[in-house]
């Protein structure tokens, strides 16, 4: 998004978002065959819906995975609403190396989910989850220890690539 602001204007972005969306969308339409083979004949009333949610928040396995999932999401949103200010404001850095920066970010959550891919039958959910979420947590103190110690652009975006990975594990375990 960066390069493309940096050539073509703020605009150009969410004309380039628009036409990659229309063409995943198309390619979904076209190339993903539907898996459901019949539907369901079950009226949905409020008192199934709260008998399942209580059924999933009584088992403790399933709550300590969502609140992996959960916290882990919410430390990725709070990069991506705090850094570019960090970046633009506090930084000096451009638009167009921001998107750089951020590439790394999101090839950390890519390494992530290829590790929980190439050793899937290796590691049980459980392990693979509680290893990503020590990740993160790794991430993250190396992401507060570099802000306090030597905020330049690549090694938070590297300390966020970390924490990126161990949400790229956890969540690449479902």
């Amino acid at each position: 998004g960066g390069q493309i602001q940096a050539v073509r204007g703020w605009r150009a972005d969410f004309v380039a978002l628009a036409l990659v969306g229309l063409a995943l969308g198309g390619s979904m339409w076209w190339r993903l065959p539907e898996t459901l083979t019949s539907r369901s004949t079950a009226t949905l009333s409020v008192r199934g819906v709260g008998t399942t949610y209580w059924t999933l928040m009584s088992d403790r396995c399933f709550v300590v995975f969502l609140l992996c999932g959960g916290l882990l999401t919410a430390g990725n949103f709070a990069w991506v609403a705090a850094a570019p200010f960090l970046f633009f404001q506090k930084l000096g850095i451009s638009p167009a190396s921001y998107g750089l920066y951020n590439l790394l970010v999101g090839g950390g959550y890519a390494v992530g989910a290829l590790l929980v891919i190439f050793g899937e039958h290796r590691f049980s959910t459980r392990q693979t989850v509680f290893g990503g979420a020590v990740l993160g947590m790794l991430g993250t103190g190396t992401l507060l220890s570099v802000a306090m110690i030597l905020p330049h652009a690549l090694p938070l975006a590297g300390a966020m690539a970390l924490y990126a990975c161990g949400m790229g594990i956890a969540s690449g375990a479902f």
